[in-house]
């Protein structure tokens, strides 16, 4: 039979392990250095970003979701099918926005989508660009958001292009160095095939294959 000693003993126990989860399991946050590689442009639900081509047609991004959270990483799961064991608490940052062009009123939407990710204690950056030509299974963190280009591939290069008076300093490029007519989930029938992005912003351009430029507004 248990004492009311035993009982205190185990409650004791049992707060002091939910207690050492918080101050002792590793907290992996955004340092300063992890900034300069992170959005820093103070987007807003509901703002909406317009990219007009040589042709006058334009394509809106509507921004739905900007949030930075305190997530937590997991170990992975086992061969015979058991999840994976809590691990640290880290940084994830989050900017969604969907392309409001959909000509079908019927049609899934498409979502432009920057993650940010210190999993691991290692800063990693994605966009998933549905109009991108080339296929990608990769994800960065967490599976439900999958990634179609790895920021880090195009760091090695920064340039500054001017748009509509607007000077972008931290501007670096991405091909896919295909002309195929490929997407990995869109309705809108775009293809791009090459996308400018700045450090700070995000996409400020892209290319498609017909060769058509659609800068930002």
């Amino acid at each position: 039979m248990r004492t009311p000693t035993h009982i205190l003993l185990c409650l004791l126990l049992l707060f002091y392990a939910c207690g050492k989860e918080d101050t002792e399991t590793n907290y992996y946050r955004f340092t300063e250095e992890d900034r300069d590689y992170i959005i820093s442009h103070n987007y807003q639900k509901g703002d909406v970003l317009t990219y007009k081509n040589q042709h006058n047609q334009m394509l809106q991004l509507r921004v739905i979701e900007t949030k930075t959270t305190k997530a937590k990483q997991y170990s992975k799961g086992t061969f015979s099918g058991g999840g994976g064991l809590f691990e640290a608490y880290y940084d994830r940052k989050i900017i969604r926005l969907e392309i409001i062009n959909n000509e079908a009123d019927n049609a899934e939407k498409d979502y432009v989508v920057y993650v940010f990710s210190k999993r691991e204690n290692i800063l990693w950056t994605g966009i998933k660009f549905p109009l991108w030509n080339k296929f990608s299974a990769a994800f960065i963190d967490q599976i439900n958001t999958p990634i179609d280009i790895t920021l880090s591939d195009g760091l090695s290069h920064k340039e500054t292009i001017k748009l509509n008076n607007k000077v972008f300093k931290k501007v670096v490029q991405f091909d896919s160095n295909l002309n195929d007519a490929y997407n990995n989930s869109s309705n809108i029938g775009i293809y791009v095939n090459q996308i400018f992005y700045d450090l700070e912003f995000g996409i400020i351009q892209f290319v498609d294959i017909d060769g058509k430029t659609w800068k930002l507004v």
